[in-house]
């Protein structure tokens, strides 16, 4: 299948960008996207998922394309791409857990083409870069025509519902901050093939005394596993801690798998995660 027509501008800075995005705004929210390494919005407009009147092309702008440490800070451009990511000696001593995941992320040429903003704006409830970023507590930038500042939503509240985030129609990703983020962590995913979308996944930090721990695949969005916390926190095992990881999620039924197999799976790859990220 091939996209819908559509008419295509490509930006030259973020100024031009932002007022792109804005004047083609439809009430149905759904008429403008940016397209930055397409990985993701290609394939969206292929199957017809997106149909938009105008395609903002946010390549060019340099803006965008830039990694910063500063403070126990670090801050991603939107444009950075996968490869970058893994690559990069900033990113892989303040924050190793999103190298070492965006590094396994589909194949060489996917990731250096694949961009930070771009997986973050789909809002795949099945993406491992989704659920790393909320376990390491980063926050999202998003900027629009409207306001001179930045507005930065925490990871824990940018996903609303599968393919659905809290970005206004006429805003666009900038870029990410992520606290330092050098104790011990584990990522676990359980998929049918390496490269494929996990089934279920869990991501888990080493915080002081206790642990912070998501999922991927038991919902319509990443969650954060606040049972599994709590009870680490109050000195559980790790087994013990574990039992708790379905609780508050609602996981679906699929071709992939049932909604009690990801529960069980979900209680494996949690209590592996949580053991490595704590105990290593």
């Amino acid at each position: 299948m091939i996209p819908l027509p559509f008419q295509y501008h490509r930006a030259s800075d973020l100024t031009e960008a932002l007022d792109l995005m804005a004047g083609n705004v439809s009430p149905s929210g759904q008429d403008t996207v940016a397209l930055a390494g397409g990985q993701s919005l290609v394939p969206m407009l292929r199957s017809r998922r997106l149909n938009p009147s105008v395609v903002v092309d946010i390549a060019g702008v340099g803006e965008l394309d830039g990694i910063t440490r500063d403070c126990g800070v670090l801050e991603i451009g939107a444009l950075c791409n996968y490869g970058r990511l893994g690559a990069e000696r900033e990113v892989i001593e303040t924050v190793p857990m999103l190298a070492s995941v965006v590094s396994a992320i589909g194949d060489p040429a996917l990731r250096w083409s694949a961009t930070l903003g771009g997986g973050l704006a789909l809002g795949d409830p099945r993406s491992d870069l989704a659920t790393v970023m909320l376990v390491v507590g980063a926050d999202i930038g998003l900027a629009s025509h409207k306001r001179p500042q930045v507005r930065w939503v925490p990871a824990q509240d940018f996903y609303l519902a599968g393919f659905k985030t809290a970005a206004s129609p006429d805003e666009l990703i900038v870029g990410a901050t992520i606290p330092e983020s050098t104790t011990g962590w584990s990522y676990k995913r359980f998929a049918r093939r390496s490269h494929d979308w996990p089934v279920v996944s869990a991501a888990a930090v080493a915080a002081g005394g206790s642990c912070r721990v998501a999922l991927c695949g038991m919902g319509s969005v990443p969650l954060r596993a606040w049972a599994v916390e709590e009870a680490m926190a109050n000195g559980a095992s790790p087994q013990e801690a574990a039992k708790l990881a379905s609780e508050g999620t609602n996981p679906s039924s699929d071709h992939l798998a049932t909604a009690d197999f990801r529960r069980h799976i979900a209680e494996i790859l949690v209590r592996r995660a949580i053991s490595e990220a704590v105990y290593t």
